[in-house]
This record gives C-alpha cells, sequence and structure tokens, in this order.
C-alpha cells in the first residue's frame, strides 16, 4: 500500500498556487482570435525557460519568432502535430478521458509495484503525478534524473559553490563552458546570459575559454571574446576537469594541454567574477558525477582567493525534481510504497527497474517533449503529447495538452531560484496532465474505497 497524500495536499513549501482544476474532460477552452501574437511568452522546451518569446497564433498553430535559434522554432512547430485528433484509448479503442482514468486506476490498484516513469511535466502535472504515486506506493524516475541526480550527488558529498543565470548575466567577466553540447541542450545560453556587457561587472564584455571536443565548433558570438580553447575528447573532460583542481593547488603542468589549463587558472585568478558552466545531461562518460565533484573542488580552492561560481545547466528534470522536494522531501528516484519513502538514484533508474524485472507496471507521462515510454513487456499507461510516436501499443493511452501552448502552467528554470508561468496560446480540447492524473487518483481512491467496504 501507498503512504497516501500526506505529503502533498497543502502548499507549505511555497509551490505556485494551484490553478483551479477543470472536471475531467472538461476541455481546456479560452477565447482567442483566429490568429493572435503573444508577447513576453515562457518557453517550456529547455531549462532556460526564455520569458521574453513572441509567438504567433494562426488558427490552431503557433509559430515562433525567426530570430530564435532552430531548436526553439522546431519545437513550436512540432507542437502542431497531431493535435486535432487525439483521443483517450484503451488498447487502441477510443474512449473518454473518464473511462481511461477509470481503467488506468484500475491496472495501478491491481499492481504490486508500479513505475512512474518519463515524467516530463509542468509544476501541476508533476504535483499530482506525486500525489498519485504517494497514494499507490509507486516509484517515481524522471527521464532526466541521470543528470539531476549527478548534480544532486555532488552537493550531497561535497557541496558547491553556485551562481543563479541573473548573476552570471550581470557579473561574470570571465567564463569557462565545460562540454561538447552544452550549447545543443540550451540554445540561447550564449545570448542570453554569456555575452553582452556586465552592469555589475564593469560594464565590459566577458571573456571565454572552452574545454571539450570544440575543433572547429566555436560559435561565432564568442570569437572576439575567446581567451583559450582546450580542445579535447568527451572522454577526456573528466581528467580536465580533475588536472584544473589540481592546477589551482599549485600542482606542476605537465604537457601543453595542462599549460592551457593552467593559463585558465590564471585568467580565473585575474578575474573579479568567473564562473564555471556546465551541462551533466553533456557528460555522457561512465560516472559523470566524477566530473561534477572535481568542478565543485575546483570552485571550492579557486575560493579562497577569488569570486568563482558554477552555473549548472539543465533540462526539465529540474522542474519534476523541485516539485517532489516540495511535497515530500526526497527527489526522483524514491519508492512511496515504504514509510518513510525510500531514495535510491541507482537501484530507482528506469532502465535498471525494468531490465531487472522489479516493476509490473509502467506509468509514462511526456507532456512537454514527445518522448515515448521504452519498449517493454510491461502492461503501460501512457500519457503524453498527442505527436508522441509510440514503439507498441498500450493498454491506455491519455494524450494530453502541452503545457505553454495547449493550457497555462509553470515550469522552474535550470538554476531553481525561480519558478515562471506559461501561458495558454490556443484552445485545446485536450486535458493538461495534471488533470488526467487527478481524475485517475480519484478513481483509485474511489476503488480502494470500494475494495476496503466489501473486505470489511
Amino acid at each position: 500500500m501507498g503512504i497516501g497524500c500526506a505529503y502533498g495536499d497543502g502548499n507549505k513549501y511555497n509551490t505556485p498556487a494551484e490553478e483551479p482544476r477543470p472536471k475531467a474532460g472538461q476541455p481546456s477552452d479560452c477565447t482567442m482570435n483566429d490568429r493572435d501574437t503573444f508577447r513576453n511568452v515562457t518557453c517550456p522546451f529547455c531549462g532556460l525557460a526564455c520569458d521574453e518569446l513572441e509567438i504567433t497564433r494562426n488558427g490552431g498553430e503557433v509559430t515562433a519568432q525567426d530570430s530564435l535559434p532552430a531548436f526553439c522554432r522546431s519545437s513550436y512547430e512540432k507542437s502542431n502535430h497531431g493535435a486535432g485528433d487525439a483521443r483517450p484509448q484503451i488498447d487502441g479503442k477510443d474512449v473518454t478521458l473518464e473511462e481511461a482514468a477509470f481503467e488506468a486506476a484500475g491496472l495501478i490498484a491491481a499492481a504490486g509495484r508500479p513505475l512512474f516513469a518519463g515524467m516530463l511535466l509542468d509544476v501541476n502535472g508533476a504535483r499530482e503525478a506525486v500525489r498519485l504515486a504517494g497514494a499507490c506506493g509507486g516509484i517515481v524516475d524522471h527521464a532526466d534524473a541521470g543528470s539531476v541526480l549527478c548534480n544532486i550527488k555532488t552537493v550531497q558529498n561535497t557541496g558547491w559553490i553556485a551562481a543563479t543565470l541573473s548573476e552570471a548575466r550581470v557579473r561574470a567577466d570571465f567564463i569557462v563552458v565545460i562540454g561538447e553540447r552544452v550549447f545543443e541542450r540550451s540554445p540561447r545560453l550564449i545570448e542570453r546570459i554569456l555575452t553582452g556587457k556586465r552592469p555589475l561587472g564593469g560594464g565590459a564584455e566577458p571573456q571565454f575559454a572552452l574545454i571539450g571536443p570544440w575543433d572547429g565548433r566555436v560559435p561565432a558570438a564568442l570569437k572576439d571574446g575567446l581567451f583559450e580553447v582546450v580542445n579535447v575528447p568527451a572522454d577526456q573532460i573528466q581528467h580536465c576537469a580533475q588536472m584544473l583542481t589540481a592546477l589551482a593547488h599549485d600542482h606542476p603542468p605537465q604537457d601543453d594541454r595542462d599549460r592551457a589549463l593552467h593559463r585558465i587558472i590564471g585568467k580565473i585568478k585575474q578575474s573579479s567574477y568567473s564562473c564555471v558552466v556546465w551541462d551533466a545531461g553533456d557528460l555522457k562518460q561512465a560516472h559523470a558525477e566524477l566530473t561534477v565533484e572535481a568542478l565543485a573542488l575546483l570552485l571550492r580552492r579557486l575560493n579562497l582567493e577569488v569570486r568563482c561560481a558554477g552555473v549548472p545547466m539543465g533540462g526539465n528534470g529540474t522542474t519534476f525534481n523541485s516539485v517532489c522536494t516540495w511535497l515530500t522531501a526526497s527527489p526522483v528516484r524514491t519508492d512511496f510504497s515504504t514509510q518513510p519513502p525510500v531514495y535510491d538514484p541507482v537501484i530507482h533508474a528506469t532502465e535498471r527497474l525494468l531490465s531487472d524485472g522489479a516493476v509490473d507496471l509502467l506509468l509514462w507521462a511526456a507532456a512537454v517533449r514527445p518522448q515515448p515510454p521504452p519498449d517493454c513487456e510491461l502492461p503501460t499507461i501512457a500519457i503524453t503529447r498527442p505527436d508522441t510516436v509510440l514503439a507498441r501499443p498500450v493498454r491506455v493511452h491519455i494524450p494530453v495538452g502541452i503545457p505553454g501552448i495547449d493550457h497555462a502552467g509553470h515550469v522552474v528554470r535550470c538554476d531553481s531560484v525561480v519558478t515562471l508561468p506559461l501561458k495558454q496560446l490556443r484552445p485545446s480540447s485536450l486535458a493538461p496532465a495534471a488533470q488526467a492524473f487527478a481524475a485517475i487518483n480519484r478513481h483509485y481512491r474511489g476503488q480502494a474505497r470500494q475494495n476496503n467496504g466489501h473486505a470489511a
């Protein structure tokens, strides 16, 4: 049995206020013209949560401004696919949302150890998912949990010194970027945070150092301020992070690469406010947390002499992990079948649970991006965007609206210091994920009460 919802029924953790819950199946409707332009729109598709976008709606289709990077434009363009004809289904047959929620509740009630995975949701969707997992004793994981927990492990083990995105934007005069796909995963990082004059940093433009496989791939916007490029394969990034720490402790450089890293340390010590930027999801080598831990130790050593802060980037995992922590005091990869809940970042990973046969039901939720559930033999409940392509038929499929497009909501920015509002950009008949989870939870509790009554 689960732990119930003692963790999630109040707002004591200062989470954003919940929007009114419409009756399950009720369209998320709003009065709009056939063509509208929305300004100061928050984007839900990466951890930056840029909040000054201009989005145009023409009929049921939304289009982002041409000046945005290709990833941003394509994310809005993809949201136009499949939204008009999606219906909840049970074993491939169209049903109502209430019928799908009732069937899903029955599957959860019959399961001995359900797994809640994916969890690519906004704040309200995450809140309802955690409540349901708490009620039924499920395990919760997130599609991006590996990168989120990589940073959390470091904070637990060594602590770190971090800056918010705003601090980096207005203060940092020297920025070290570590990785190979940081700018792909956060497409507007250069434009929004890294470049431009520093109002609180003397008004000068910052300089940059890049560490990773950057040969021939240095962004044009950084070239004028480029101080150093240490071009190394991705599997050598961890060694470079550890060597930076050693050099900061006055270890003598041994070769040309060490000397380039030593120049970066020297530049940091000459700067008034420097930052080290990484994205743990970009660190693909085994034991990536050792890379982040080396960077945390580097920051600790440097701050004995100068101001240097980390800027850990990330994606949607920050939103779900924040909500899970607010409501339960535990991060993702927590099992709610016991009291107190059990957190285990290794054993409760989705891939391991599925490969070990340790769970008997998969509930997969992905409303922010069209990521399908893993191809597995388990009975599966899929709560996804309507444009998600499923690898195989599932027992219950509930298509839901995209937060920030089909309905309003909130997301937590990757630095975890601000929760930003999402606007509804078009009328939609699709329920928000929060509404789908709430309906399942209501039916699950009703079935549980009925079963208890029969048992008595």
